[in-house]
């Protein structure tokens, strides 16, 4: 089998735009799969492709490369936005009042029982009284926090979205080459 540089095996076909049908990842808002495609071709574009990736289809090529990588690429995503991973925010504020009074009172009375008599008399008692008082109030303060992949990824810098889009490139070149260089 004979040899065959990646921008001969991608022409007229888009990769991206098949992984984008795939997985619609937050980074094909920054650049469009078919411009994700002109980076592929001009930077790794010369590079030979991997003989064994020649006899598939590029659906099937996209379905594995997004099954290799999709964690990877949304991991890069959560990892660059970590402080601002969150997204739409709401707050409740629940008061609590709980007053409670328990009042007890118990007589106990100890029996013995006495010579030659069925009845039992009694030797001591005790008489026990106690009150208890609570007084529960207090704020508890919930915070519901809606996460998405999009909005992680709109709160990234542009560096760090163009970073993301290198990777991806490159993830998708060391997929389908040789690597070799």
């Amino acid at each position: 089998m004979s040899e065959i540089i990646l921008s001969q095996f991608l022409e007229g076909e888009s990769i991206f735009t098949r992984i984008q049908a795939l997985s619609p990842f937050p980074f094909f808002n920054t650049m469009k799969p078919v411009d994700m495609d002109k980076h592929l071709n001009m930077f790794y574009g010369d590079r030979i492709v991997f003989n064994k990736a020649i006899s598939h289809s590029i659906e099937t090529l996209a379905t594995l490369i997004v099954g290799v990588n999709s964690d990877k690429w949304e991991n890069l995503i959560k990892l660059n936005s970590l402080e601002v991973l969150n997204g739409a925010e709401r707050s409740v504020n629940e008061n609590t009042k709980n007053n409670t009074i328990n009042t007890g009172s118990n007589n106990r009375t100890h029996k013995v029982s006495a010579y030659n008599t069925d009845d039992l008399i009694a030797d001591n008692a005790d008489i026990d009284s106690n009150t208890s008082t609570s007084d529960l109030d207090g704020t508890r303060i919930l915070t519901e926090r809606n996460k998405s992949l999009q909005g992680a990824y709109n709160n990234l810098l542009l560096k760090q979205k163009l970073n993301i889009i290198e990777i991806v490139v490159k993830d998708v070149s060391n997929y389908l080459t040789l690597d070799i260089y």
